[in-house]
């Protein structure tokens, strides 16, 4: 027998009710008799299945957030694998192999160093990290060109706005001026998961979200940002979750954005989501706005459209409509969540012209005029939390419908079923992952009006 030496099976039933997918990612989280899992990090191998008793073929996989918690021990694991459509596929995970070493298998995906400073490639983006803050500055895509090589496209900059607040700071006097705080101004941030491995990487910095100078930072919000690339996905994955530590007056809040250069893209563009109550004949798949430097460079610095883009649309991002340069970034929405005690002022998405380009980013609390009486106060444990995921293609007539589909797909995900059930004890709770299984199926159900 191949796996000789392991002891132990669980069998996951993966269930794909819709179209077939391809390269599918699949992460789970398996509970364990602890007395059986002492070799977690290295023995674990899955195996795709005919049946119960036929192996097709290992798959390979990662393991990672191995816990014990006395008798009970769990772990997730990562692996890819095609789903059939309308189909049930078997798969097995063996592990209690006490002699079993840590599997060698062959990925395109690769990392040289860390969250700071570091780099990431995979086959359809290399990403560089700020030395000092571990904020994307530069991002290489690349894309399949019909009948051509795959085009790499250069972006650098600000193209990754994580989160941002604006806080209303009042000094001795009484008086208030705005203060600008993000994690780009970061100072060697904690970095709290560093996990490279052959299917995916995980970064997750975490630190205070206070603005240049700020004499007591401590009181200002905590930030947590991650970013996790895969090996066999046409994305990245951006998560960020902002807790207020006090009540704070502040002017503006930003999750869930980008930022480009002039020149980069020709138009801002959104996918609406429709809302209840309106008849079907009032639909259109696709918003843009013009921003070609020859178009706007008169464009005044500011919001545009401002606040009539809904905060829930289902994508956003950028294009670029030039003959052979044709290119599109949008940011899928996966996930978003605040607490009941989250403000809400003029929440819409934004895009911004700025001095140095142009930004967007979906806004919860938005202050036009920033006055001491204007600020919205941001309860004491109060949060907002937003997951995306970052993808990059050519721009053509199918764009838009294959940017719909992604994120169908990422928020429509695979069922997994454990087995045999666990029963030697209440499997303790597990902090909500950042994987790429979303929440905003409703987006889909219905094209947008703008």
């Amino acid at each position: 027998m191949q796996y000789q030496g392991w002891n132990f099976e669980k069998t996951l039933l993966v269930r794909n009710d819709g179209p077939a997918r391809a390269n599918e990612l699949v992460d789970v989280r398996i509970p364990l008799d602890a007395r059986d899992a002492g070799n977690l990090e290295r023995d674990v191998r899955v195996v795709l299945k005919s049946d119960w008793n036929r192996i097709v073929r290992e798959i390979p996989s990662q393991v990672y957030a191995v816990e014990r918690h006395g008798d009970i021990a769990t772990c997730r694991v990562a692996f890819v694998m095609d789903a059939p459509a309308n189909d049930v596929q078997r798969v097995g995970i063996y592990y209690g192999n006490p002699d079993a070493s840590t599997p060698d298998y062959q990925s395109p995906l690769w990392m040289e160093g860390g969250a700071l400073g570091g780099k990431v490639r995979t086959p359809y983006v290399l990403a560089a990290f700020h030395e000092t803050s571990g904020q994307i500055k530069d991002l290489t895509f690349q894309y399949p060109v019909p009948r051509r090589d795959p085009r790499k496209v250069p972006l650098s900059g600000r193209v990754q706005e994580e989160a941002a607040v604006l806080f209303a700071v009042r000094d001795g006097g009484g008086a208030v001026r705005a203060e600008y705080a993000s994690p780009a101004q970061w100072v060697e941030p904690d970095v709290v998961e560093n996990i490279q491995g052959q299917v995916f990487v995980k970064l997750v910095r975490r630190g205070k979200l206070a603005w240049p100078g700020c004499p007591t930072p401590e009181r200002c919000p905590d930030l947590e940002v991650t970013y996790r690339f895969f090996a066999d996905q046409p994305f990245f994955l951006v998560n960020t979750r902002l807790t207020f530590v006090e009540d704070t007056p502040v002017f503006d809040v930003r999750v869930g954005g980008m930022a480009v250069e002039p020149g980069t893209f020709t138009h801002y563009t959104f996918r609406p989501v429709t809302p209840p109550g309106l008849p079907d004949t009032d639909i259109e798949e696709m918003g843009h706005i013009l921003i070609d430097p020859e178009h706007t460079s008169d464009l005044p610095a500011g919001p545009a459209f401002a606040g009539l883009i809904p905060c829930d649309i289902a994508w956003h991002g950028f294009i670029r409509v030039r003959k052979a340069l044709d290119r599109g970034m949008a940011l899928i929405q996966l996930r978003h969540a605040t607490s009941p005690d989250f403000p809400l002022y003029r929440a819409a998405t934004y895009m911004v012209r700025e001095a140095d380009g142009f930004s967007c980013a979906r806004v919860p609390i938005h202050v036009k005029t920033h006055l001491p009486e204007t600020a919205v106060t941001v309860p004491a444990g109060a949060f907002v939390e937003n997951l995306d995921a970052v993808t990059f293609d050519a721009f053509d007539a199918e764009w838009g419908q294959r940017t719909d589909r992604l994120g169908k797909r990422l928020n429509n995900p695979l069922q997994v079923d454990v087995h045999p059930r666990f029963m030697l004890g209440d499997v303790p709770p597990e902090t909500w992952e950042p994987l790429p299984r979303g929440e905003r199926a409703d987006a889909y159900r219905r094209f947008g009006v703008r």
